[in-house]
């Protein structure tokens, strides 16, 4: 198990440097130049030269990503924002919490209607009911993010005020108690969260059915079947126990959907966090920022897609080896 362990951290770690460097690169080459957005253009151009050589961006690319690189492997140092005038490390702070937000219950939302709507459909196989929540989640995971969030606020906004536009609190929710300043959270949360849940919700729900159904077909179960076992005990102790293990993968594999979805829903919805931070960033050119938020983002796959193979090694031996 060991072994297993060392062999995914180091290939998650070897990604995430690539994925990084790939982005540094990639945000310095892109046509245009941040400091066209911070200086007056009635500055003299010798005013100008010392802000780009504050920034260092008078240097060579390559050595620009070496200074980077010492930055961070020796010093921790992300560097400032161009756009906030603040460390990076700060700046993230500030907006992560509402991505973790976001993405738990989207995450528990998209686990939980999946994980029912799988196991309905399988219940009714071949039927109506399954043919159309198999339509419904199929088309759910079709349509693009941000036209079910534009779609989502126009229906239960606005034609029924069911919910908050966006944002996470309402005005003057800073002089509530904490408990109610904590419900209109939720309240503000409740909108996005569905929506990005929902959306990837059917992915589940499509690998929950086929996967209980290739469970229920196994010979042990039609031997408890047939010694006249009921139905719902032999699906909800014995066939969803098996089936829910190829699940597990899905945990890593889910992460990044929801983190590029956040992006998109936390645009659509003003939720301050990492994904609209980053929207901003990259309208801004800053650079430090967009490279610390695609770290983390990768980060957090990583974290995820090795606590799924550590969970699905620790269900199914044959994986360690």
């Amino acid at each position: 198990m060991t072994g297993f362990l060392i062999r995914r951290l180091g290939a998650s770690l070897l990604v995430l440097f690539l994925v990084v460097s790939f982005t540094f690169f990639l945000v310095h080459l892109a046509p245009g130049d941040p400091t066209n957005l911070l200086i007056d253009p009635e500055l003299s151009p010798h005013r100008q030269e010392a802000l780009r050589r504050l920034y260092g961006l008078d240097q060579p690319l390559v050595q620009q990503y070496v200074d980077w690189l010492a930055a961070i492997l020796i010093q921790r140092n992300w560097g400032y924002s161009f756009h906030h005038n603040r460390p990076v490390v700060a700046v993230i702070g500030d907006h992560l919490p509402q991505t973790l937000l976001l993405t738990v219950a989207a995450m528990t939302i998209q686990y939980g209607l999946g994980f029912l709507l799988g196991v309905w459909a399988a219940r009714r196989a071949d039927s109506w009911k399954d043919h159309l929540i198999r339509i419904a989640v199929l088309s759910l995971y079709s349509l693009p993010l941000f036209w079910l969030g534009l779609m989502a606020i126009l229906l239960l906004s606005y034609v029924w005020p069911l919910f908050p536009s966006g944002h996470t609190h309402s005005v003057g929710a800073q002089d509530l108690p904490s408990f109610w300043r904590l419900i209109d959270l939720l309240y503000h949360l409740a909108l996005p969260a569905l929506v990005l849940g929902a959306a990837s919700a059917g992915a589940v729900a499509r690998f929950v059915r086929n996967n209980l159904l290739e469970v229920m077909d196994q010979d042990y179960l039609r031997t408890a079947r047939a010694t006249g076992l009921a139905e719902g005990r032999l699906l909800w102790l014995y066939a969803l126990r098996n089936a829910v293990v190829p699940v597990i993968q899905m945990l890593g594999l889910s992460l990044p959907f929801l983190l590029s979805g956040s992006l998109v829903i936390e645009t659509v919805f003003s939720w301050p966090g990492l994904g609209r931070l980053t929207y901003l960033a990259i309208g801004t050119r800053d650079y430090p920022v967009i490279i610390a938020t695609t770290a983390l983002a990768g980060s957090l796959v990583v974290v995820g897609t090795l606590m799924a193979d550590l969970m699905h090694a620790a269900v199914d031996p044959r994986v360690r080896n």
